[in-house]
């Protein structure tokens, strides 16, 4: 089969090209696997990627690729564990899936991001890149594409599960991989996608959203550059805590009054009154904790005014005193990307969430699937 699509050409050679960061993907597989391990048990009927995917969000704690907004790891990982073979290359089929679901993702765009739930659409591209690798136990670009073209045809996901916060955002990362799984295996054998899937005037950027003029997507490196969530709150609210801990530590504990600056998306999403989403409460737990990693009741006497900033990026948070604008401190990044930190964040992340975070670590440096499967309760 010839893929002649321009945009799904450049995905499929991007992922089977991109650099395999093994340290990164060890240290996602685990972070993967204490998402699923804190999670409650599969539901009957799923197959092993759906459960592996609805479980590792239900605490919204699963990665995060800030760029792009998506959760490339609850999607490709279920892919990976379903259909390796043992001693399969396991690092290389995420590789493939994380960058084919980022540049899905960054392809597609905010205007498609604001009409649908991006991490359900790109997640089919990375949970077929991921499993067409497992398949054919190697990065070939042909078995790529046609995965990944194959599982475009059905992808989507109704944005109003975003907008009202609901549990179905875990079904559809369930829906997705799955369906990226069964795309692999039908275009192993021989079931071929559209000849424009992602371009034509009745394809994927025409009916989601999208541009189909987009200039096709190259490489990021998507896997090394994607980040943990490490902190018991919302992604959005991850920098908040960090800000309020180095602000307390700036100023001392005596303040009853803290004003945040944050983007007005984050200022939107986290405005309650569901204490996950409640920026304010978050921050006032945040700045009474003795740990981040096991935020208790609020500080019952701290006033939290939520302020929007237009060109504050998603990620960054400016906390100050009220009236003490000279002693603001500013977060500019969230906590768990790339870095040094990241390793220690995470194993302390593991350890607050009740899990065997040993175990964790071990299994995903064997890459031993079925080891891990047993791990988290899943097989």
């Amino acid at each position: 089969m010839t893929i002649v699509d321009p945009v799904l050409v450049a995905v499929s050679r991007t992922a089977a090209d991109v650099p395999v960061d093994r340290a990164a993907a060890r240290l996602l597989l685990a972070d993967h696997l204490a998402c699923v391990a804190a999670g409650d048990g599969p539901p009957a009927g799923l197959d092993l990627a759906g459960r592996l995917a609805l479980r590792s969000h239900r605490g919204d704690r699963d990665d995060i690729y800030w760029p792009a907004r998506i959760h490339p790891g609850s999607l490709v990982w279920p892919a990976v564990l379903a259909t390796a073979a043992p001693g399969g290359p396991l690092a290389e089929a995420a590789t493939a899936g994380y960058e084919a679901a980022v540049a899905v993702a960054s392809w597609l765009g905010a205007g498609h991001a604001a009409r649908f739930h991006a991490t359900a659409t790109s997640g089919h591209a990375g949970a077929a890149a991921a499993a067409a690798v497992c398949l054919a136990g190697g990065r070939d670009p042909d078995a790529i594409a046609a995965a990944v073209g194959l599982a475009m045809t059905t992808a989507g996901g109704v944005r109003q599960t975003i907008w009202e916060r609901g549990s179905a955002g875990a079904w559809h990362r369930a829906a997705a991989a799955s369906a990226g799984v069964g795309a692999a295996y039908a275009a192993a054998w021989g079931v071929a996608p559209p000849r424009a899937v992602l371009t034509g005037p009745a394809g994927v950027a025409a009916l989601l959203a999208g541009d189909p003029s987009a200039a096709p997507p190259g490489p990021v490196g998507a896997l090394a550059a994607t980040a943990i969530r490490p902190y018991p709150v919302n992604g959005f609210a991850q920098s908040t805590v960090d800000a309020l801990r180095a602000l307390r530590r700036a100023v001392g504990p005596a303040v009853d009054a803290v004003e945040l600056a944050v983007s007005p998306l984050v200022a939107r999403a986290c405005a309650g009154p569901d204490p996950w989403w409640d920026l304010a409460g978050i921050a006032r737990r945040a700045w009474a904790a003795g740990d981040p990693f096991q935020l208790g009741a609020p500080e019952p006497h701290l006033t939290v005014t939520v302020r929007e900033e237009e060109e504050r990026p998603v990620e960054s948070v400016r906390a100050w005193p009220s009236g003490r604008l000279a002693e603001a401190v500013t977060v500019a990044a969230a906590p768990g990307g790339p870095g040094p930190a990241r390793a220690e964040l995470a194993h302390r992340k593991w350890s607050a969430m009740g899990v065997d975070a040993s175990l964790l670590w071990t299994v995903a440096g064997t890459g031993d699937v079925e080891s891990a499967i047993r791990a988290v309760g899943a097989g």
